[in-house]
């Protein structure tokens, strides 16, 4: 869904932890990605340091929300075999106690991490088994970004959101016009010169 309903890149789905989520602003902050480095999934800067906040729909938020409950009661009901993430000095997530503690929001029943590469799995496995050999998780974000400019969002609002590092990115989408974006443009079209 965050990839969905955010246009988030795959990285930053699993770098997303509970604090860059602002429930009562209903906003999400990329403050992070995380990234396989030497073997150990570490957290590092976003891909073209594209920090940013977004306002998220109510779906997602209520989604997010849900989650967090889920989470803070697996907790309580795992008890002592619960898993508890940190950071370690390189940036690395780790279950060996560190003073930095990390709250991913994506993460297993008993708290230990999910790699991304799951995600990667789980989208091949739907794209040969639903027959679409196009479909990866950047689909996802790709759709996320189409949707965006048919309801005639601003390209600058979209390259913000996506975290494009230059407008050209995003200008590239706006290249790959829909069926509905040609019938609004014959709509308007018609609308301009009828008058």
């Amino acid at each position: 869904m965050l990839g969905y309903h955010c246009g988030l890149r795959l990285g930053e789905v699993f770098g997303l932890c509970w604090d860059d989520i602002d429930f009562e602003a209903g906003t999400l902050t990329v403050n992070q990605q995380i990234q396989e480095i030497n073997k150990h999934w570490t957290f590092t800067q976003p891909k073209y340091e594209s920090y940013r906040t977004m306002r998220i729909d109510s779906t997602l938020l209520s989604v997010l929300q849900e989650a967090q409950a889920i989470q803070n009661q697996s907790q309580v009901d795992y008890g002592d075999f619960y898993t508890h993430l940190y950071k370690n000095e390189t940036g690395a997530i780790t279950s060996v106690e560190t003073s930095n503690p990390v709250f991913p929001v994506n993460i297993r029943e008993n708290g230990a991490f999910i790699q991304p590469r799951v995600t990667q799995h789980l989208c091949s496995v739907a794209h040969k088994e639903l027959g679409m050999p196009d479909f990866d998780f950047h689909s996802l974000r790709y759709t996320h970004a189409t949707m965006l400019i048919e309801a005639g969002i601003s390209p600058t609002v979209v390259q913000e959101r996506l975290g494009h590092k230059n407008i050209q990115t995003t200008l590239d989408i706006y290249a790959d016009v829909t069926d509905h974006m040609r019938d609004v443009a014959g709509d308007v079209i018609d609308e301009i010169y009828s008058k």
